[in-house]
């Protein structure tokens, strides 16, 4: 009876304990800089144009600061935003931010070198914006949007911030995100739990119960693990629900001008999700197959023993 209710409290832990891993790899995929640069490449960058009450958010009010300051004409800003070398040049940035923020790593900054490779990479889109109205960019246009580039170079900062500018000024300004937690507060959470030697910790306590789950229940393994993969795919589902319906919902009615962005992310990560639900189940599944041949094997060797003993007797009787 106690081995029974022990090894049910350690299936609850390693189901709890494999979702929570689960969770943080997942973050940690999602911020790598090739995860946002395919979510940027996939989507509609437009929604930085808007904040919630329509005023001009501070990002774009940076960024037309800078195109005017370089003279790329106002009326192909959301065509350049939407380009792919935009949002590979804005993937990077984040992932930069995302990578101090997190991991403290080297605080790297935008370079005049990267902007004027951005501009460089748009003229073709500047064109063909400026053609659709009528107009052209003529080759002593795009000399002269050069020449921008590298009079403003030294000022770039001013519009692309670093990682280090960014995090002081979210701490000297306290964010409130829910109640009394703050910007600052989740983000030094995010560092302590996607810290490689907090998640080897996890993964370590993991393992452990797992092979404490497994030795001590010789004989029913199949059953405890199909339980535990069943269990794990059951929570999966239902937080794949909330992520799909509350948490989405929430997310774009308060950021109403990145709905677009962020129903897409939201889906892709769900199909990711998705994918580690069935693998569960698979293997709960032929788990549970195993589980049924051994209990048929044990019934039949029962018998055979059973039928075995009675022959032996009714042989001994007849002596």
């Amino acid at each position: 009876m106690i081995k029974k209710i022990v090894s049910y409290i350690l299936l609850f832990f390693c189901v709890f304990l494999t979702f929570f891993f689960i969770f943080l790899v997942e973050i940690k995929w999602n911020i790598r800089e090739e995860q946002l640069v395919r979510y940027l490449k996939n989507a509609d960058l437009t929604f930085i144009m808007n904040s919630y009450d329509g005023i001009q958010s501070e990002l774009l009010q940076n960024v037309e600061n800078y195109l005017e300051a370089i003279q790329i004409p106002t009326d192909a800003i959301e065509e350049v935003l939407n380009s792919e070398a935009t949002k590979e040049f804005v993937g990077k940035y984040l992932a930069n931010v995302f990578s101090y923020l997190i991991y403290q790593n080297e605080d790297v900054s935008i370079t005049k070198e990267d902007v004027a490779h951005l501009v460089e990479e748009n003229f073709s889109i500047i064109s063909d914006t400026l053609q659709a109205q009528g107009l052209t960019l003529s080759d002593e246009d795009k000399s002269k949007i050069n020449a921008y580039v590298l009079e403003y170079g030294d000022r770039v900062l001013e519009f692309f911030p670093t990682a280090n500018q960014i995090l002081n000024k979210l701490m000297t300004q306290d964010i409130v995100l829910v109640n009394t937690v703050t910007l600052s507060d989740v983000t030094t959470f995010l560092r302590l739990i996607l810290s490689p030697t907090f998640l080897i910790s996890v993964l370590g306590i993991l393992l452990f119960l797992l092979g404490t789950l497994w030795f001590i229940n010789k004989g029913r393994r199949c059953f405890y693990f199909k339980l535990y993969f069943f269990g794990f795919a059951l929570l999966l589902v239902v937080s794949e629900i909330l992520l799909g319906t509350i948490v989405k919902e929430t997310l774009m009615v308060r950021l109403e001008s990145a709905e677009t962005f962020i129903n897409y992310m939201i889906n892709e990560i769900s199909k990711h999700v998705w994918i580690i639900i069935l693998f569960a189940v698979v293997i709960s599944f032929v788990l549970s197959r195993i589980e049924r041949k051994e209990k048929k094997n044990e019934k039949i060797f029962t018998e055979l023993c059973e039928n075995s003993g009675e022959e032996t007797r009714e042989k001994s009787d007849e002596v």
